[in-house]
């Protein structure tokens, strides 16, 4: 793999030259919501699906009817 300097990409102190100040902290947070978002949403259809595997239990009023 060809380093860096060869790829176009100039190295100043391990950081990049063209690097934004503050855009890495920026990233973090996107990534960080991003990750906790489909979190999220991966925990509520695991839930979904446990409750609906369980769908031949009594009903609660099933005797008050």
């Amino acid at each position: 793999m060809p380093d860096r300097e060869n790829r176009g990409i100039a190295v100043m102190g391990g950081a990049a030259a063209n690097d934004n100040p503050g855009a890495e902290a920026r990233v973090d947070t996107a990534v960080t919501t991003l990750a906790q978002v489909i979190g999220r949403r991966i925990a509520r259809e695991h839930f979904e699906t446990i409750h609906a595997a369980n769908d031949n239990a009594p009903e609660k009023d099933a005797g008050e009817r």
